[in-house]
């Protein structure tokens, strides 16, 4: 099994993705990471400890197809200024949907949550 956590550097910047789908092994990449990617010129790199390559640098032509089919243009809904119609008891919900159809991970689920309920 894949970790659970990889990472990924933009141009020596680094930023830790989470496994959001054991089954499947998808990791979730949060916007500002995707936007980093597309509007980077620096190296993006992939460290995922156990595999055959641990350090896995993407090559200009993977990179140039990564950022034709990323999406820079949106977010997951929960991670978007509340709505100013919506209760916290309904975003807590959204947010428990999110994670229960593990859209977001743990720690999205937990940080969320905790901003939520201290509004």
């Amino acid at each position: 099994m894949p970790p659970l956590i990889v990472t990924i550097s933009i141009g020596g910047l680094k930023h830790e993705l989470s496994m959001v789908d054991k089954d499947e092994y998808i990791y979730y990449i949060p916007l500002a990471i995707r936007k980093s990617i597309s509007d980077s010129t620096a190296d993006v790199a992939l460290q995922i400890q156990g595999s055959n390559f641990p350090d896995y640098k993407l090559s200009d032509k993977s990179l140039a197809l990564l950022r034709t089919v990323m999406n820079t243009s949106q977010e997951l809904p929960i991670a978007l200024p509340p709505k100013v119609h919506q209760s916290k008891a309904e975003r807590l919900v959204e947010l428990k949907d999110l994670f229960e159809k593990k859209l977001i991970s743990d720690k999205e689920y937990l940080d969320l949550r905790i901003k939520i309920l201290a509004e």
